[in-house]
């Protein structure tokens, strides 16, 4: 797969503002229209208030045209202080696109990044199926406590990215702002 990729300029970058057009264009490329508008508006304020400490907005360029798109945002544990974490949503990618392992490497390139800052631990919810290739997992995710109730359980997962280790305990979090949004989860 990505044999036409040959020969093309591919870049994964940071998104900036100037952007937006074109990952809003990703997002109703990718989801239902209900589905897209509301994973937009998160991706939007991540990137409106891209800060190094506390989110990271990354961008697949094919060419000059953005074609894929993934933030992570910082989450803030209640319990312990010492523990980091990010969340990975939301992740899209234009469905002219898709199949060619483009969210595989948005993920990669995010997981490579986020391990070298020292975070230790990366939340999901989506598809366990999908995620699961990644290295989430469901059980893990039992350890960590949303801000909200969670829509579908199922979907809850967590990686282990550092060598902190997580006891038998819960870890209640909270979210950037455009995360605290009870609809979303």
């Amino acid at each position: 797969s990505g044999a036409e990729f040959i020969g093309v300029l591919v870049i994964i970058r940071s998104l900036t503002t100037v952007d937006l057009i074109e990952v809003e264009q990703v997002f109703t490329h990718a989801f239902s229209i209900e589905e897209a508008s509301a994973t937009y508006q998160i991706i939007r304020a991540s990137i409106s208030k891209n800060t190094p400490d506390t989110r990271l907005c990354l961008g697949y360029e094919k060419q000059t045209n953005i074609v894929g798109a993934i933030a992570f945002t910082s989450v803030v544990f209640e319990t312990d202080e010492d523990m980091t974490g990010y969340i990975l949503v939301p992740l899209a990618v234009h469905s002219d696109y898709q199949q060619l392992e483009i969210g595989t490497k948005l993920i990669q390139y995010g997981l490579a990044h986020l391990i070298a800052q020292g975070v230790e631990v990366l939340l999901v919810y989506g598809d366990p199926e999908y995620y699961g290739r990644f290295g989430f997992d469901v059980e893990l995710g039992r350890h960590f406590r949303p801000p909200y109730a969670l829509e579908y359980e199922l979907g809850w997962q967590a990686m282990q990215l550092g060598t902190l280790n997580i006891r038998d305990r819960i870890y209640p979090f909270r979210c950037v702002d455009e995360l605290s949004d009870p609809t979303f989860w």
